[in-house]
């Protein structure tokens, strides 16, 4: 059993430990708070430090051949911070399309951001000025080479050609030269491309509104599609290639059809106009053909005595030659007869045809022939069976 001096020492003892417990956890949170504030602070200073190697206000990191003349100081100031970092981005992309030969990803944001900059602060000439222009030209000729093709425009061309040829003279960057080679080779091709429109494509049908109607008397594409090939840098030629070459078959079959049809109508128009002036050899089978085209024959001849041939300065004419009436050419008969002067008593009578006539003497039995000139014939038509007479 716990006396009265022991139970006071032992509640003394646990009001100790109850007090270095309390003073223990404040000391805990006042020494965590500590290294916390220390911690943040040496964080923060950091932070500082890391914010401050590359002073803004320095132009340590900029290099002097990018910065137009006028903004070049050995004390720079806040004021003309701002157009020393504008001259050394646009002179940095001039200077990469100057090695590169093409445009930069960010050519189109620096040059946005450039023409803002002259706005805003009203900049109308120096190199500044002069750089913006010059970046704005390349920036042009870039997008020209991206459409001269597809989008072809001659004025734009030409406003180009000309600044950029005028920039060869001023300053001979080689970067001009190549640019304005560039320029070269899509005028020869305009030029081309006016010469195969003008000059080739008339030669194998007609343009009419969008469409190209294809003569009907062309058998061989060969020669305009070679032609075309050469310039199927333009998305049109090289979209007509493609439909000539399917489809050239079915219009050479076509026109082949069509052609022929033509020809055969022609030729009945024709044969139909020239009815009286052309006669066709194979339709001269007798002499009464003869008498009827108004040809002359030598001897004398029966109406159905046939036709050899035809012939005209010594040639022999094809039965299928179409010979003009007016050529009077010689003809060849089946039975050559020569004229003998004969005297019959006979009944007198008298015999009139086309070519010929008989008068009958009222006092003698005998009877004369009298013929024309041109031709001694004398024929009794519809006859086939009359004799000649003497």
């Amino acid at each position: 059993m716990m006396t009265i001096t022991e139970g006071r020492v032992e509640r003394s003892r646990k009001r100790k430990e109850r007090r270095w417990h309390r003073l223990s956890n404040t000391y805990k949170i006042v020494i965590t708070l500590f290294l916390g504030v220390g911690l943040l602070f040496i964080f923060s200073i950091f932070n500082l430090y890391e914010g401050t190697k590359k002073w803004s206000s320095s132009r340590s990191h900029i290099e002097m051949a990018n910065i137009d003349p006028e903004y070049v100081s050995d004390y720079p100031n806040v004021d003309t911070d701002l157009f020393v970092k504008m001259s050394d981005s646009v002179n940095s992309i001039l200077k990469s399309i100057e090695t590169n030969q093409k445009a930069p990803d960010n050519l189109g944001v620096i040059l946005q951001d450039a023409r803002d900059f002259l706005s805003k602060y009203s900049i109308e000439n120096g190199h500044l000025y002069d750089s913006v222009a010059r970046l704005e030209l390349y920036a042009n000729y870039y997008d020209l080479l991206k459409i001269a093709y597809s989008e072809p425009d001659s004025k734009k061309l030409k406003d180009i050609y000309i600044s950029l040829s005028n920039e060869v003279l001023a300053h001979n960057r080689e970067s001009d030269k190549y640019m304005v080679e560039n320029l070269n080779g899509i005028i020869a091709k305009y030029d081309q491309f006016n010469q195969f429109v003008n000059n080739e494509l008339p030669k194998y049908g007609e343009v009419k509104g969008d469409n190209y109607e294809i003569n009907p008397e062309i058998q061989d594409f060969s020669h305009l599609l070679d032609t075309a090939t050469e310039l199927k840098d333009f998305p049109v030629i090289s979209s007509f290639i493609d439909i000539v070459n399917k489809q050239k078959d079915d219009i050479v079959k076509n026109n082949k059809s069509y052609v022929e049809k033509m020809s055969y109508d022609k030729f009945k128009d024709a044969a139909s106009k020239l009815n009286g002036i052309y006669v066709q050899v194979s339709s001269v089978k007798t002499v009464e053909d003869v008498i009827k085209n108004g040809w002359v024959v030598n001897g004398r001849h029966k109406n159905t005595d046939k036709v050899l041939e035809i012939r005209y300065n010594g040639s022999r004419i094809d039965s299928h030659d179409w010979v003009r009436i007016d050529l009077k050419p010689e003809v060849i008969l089946e039975n050559m007869t020569t004229e003998v002067q004969q005297n019959e008593t006979t009944q007198s009578s008298q015999t009139t045809t086309p070519q010929s006539t008989t008068t009958d003497s009222s006092t003698t039995s005998s009877s004369t022939t009298t013929t024309q000139p041109i031709a001694p014939v004398e024929t009794v038509p519809n006859s086939s069976g009359s004799q000649s007479h003497p």
